[in-house]
């Protein structure tokens, strides 16, 4: 499962098996 969060400038992609 992969989880992608974008914040103002900053974007982080998260991925949890």
């Amino acid at each position: 499962m992969s989880t992608v969060e974008e914040d103002s400038d900053t974007v982080t992609v998260e991925t949890v098996n």
